[in-house]
């Protein structure tokens, strides 16, 4: 019996853990890197690919930690 509930527990655990990773992936690295790239490209273009997206927003977030590195040790 406390495997069945061990393994459901564990079930339950890797979907919350896959959710939250949905969750980083798409809001947090995905929105910034496509806001960025539709920004700067131009109308008639089409759509960016996922691999692009997401090299762009994981660069904006370098940028952030950097930027934010700078100031706060620096005071620039």
């Amino acid at each position: 019996m406390e495997e069945v509930v061990a393994g459901i527990f564990k079930f339950i655990g890797r979907a919350i853990v896959q959710i939250f990773i949905e969750l980083i992936l798409e809001f947090l690295i995905k929105g910034p890197g496509y806001l960025i790239i539709k920004f700067f490209s131009n109308i008639n273009e089409k759509e960016p690919t996922e691999n692009k997206i997401i090299v762009v927003g994981l660069l904006f977030w370098c940028f952030v930690g950097g930027s934010t590195y700078l100031v706060f040790k620096y005071g620039i």
